[in-house]
C-alpha cells in the first residue's frame, strides 16, 4: 500500500516534535534554578541564610556549624546527615525528613518542626 506524500510529512512532522519533546525533558532539573543554586552555595559555604531550600536532598551530608538560619527547608529529606552546632534560627523545617540526624549543640531558636520526621512508624 502506498503512503500518500502528505501523510509523509505529517508524521515526520510527529516524530520530530517527539524527539523535540524528548530532550527538553532530559535537560530539566530535580530543583528550580533558585533552589539549585542555593543548594550548590550551601554545599561548598555550608552557609545559606535566608535560602529556599524546599525540597532538597541532602542525605548523610556533612552540615556540622552551618549557618541555614531563616532558610525553608520545608519538605527536605535531611536523614542521617550532621547538624552539630548548626544555626537554624528561624528555619522552616516544616514536613522534613530528619531521621538519623545529629543535632548536637545545635540552635533551634524559633524553629518550625511542624510534622518533622524524627523516626520510623515502625519503631
Amino acid at each position: 500500500m502506498k503512503i500518500p506524500f502528505r501523510n509523509i510529512k505529517f508524521f515526520t512532522q510527529i516524530i520530530i516534535l517527539s524527539i523535540i519533546f524528548n530532550l527538553s525533558l532530559g535537560g530539566c532539573s530535580k530543583y528550580s534554578n533558585e533552589v539549585e543554586a542555593n543548594l550548590t552555595k550551601l554545599k561548598k559555604t555550608k552557609a545559606c541564610s535566608g535560602c529556599d531550600l524546599s525540597g532538597v536532598e541532602l542525605i548523610s551530608f556533612d552540615l556540622k556549624n552551618a549557618d541555614i538560619s531563616g532558610a525553608n527547608l520545608k519538605g527536605a529529606n535531611l536523614s542521617k546527615s550532621d547538624l552539630t552546632g548548626a544555626n537554624l534560627t528561624d528555619t522552616n523545617l516544616s514536613d522534613a525528613d530528619l531521621m538519623g540526624v545529629n543535632l548536637t549543640g545545635a540552635t533551634l531558636t524559633n524553629t518550625n518542626l511542624t510534622r518533622v520526621k524524627l523516626s520510623s512508624k515502625n519503631e
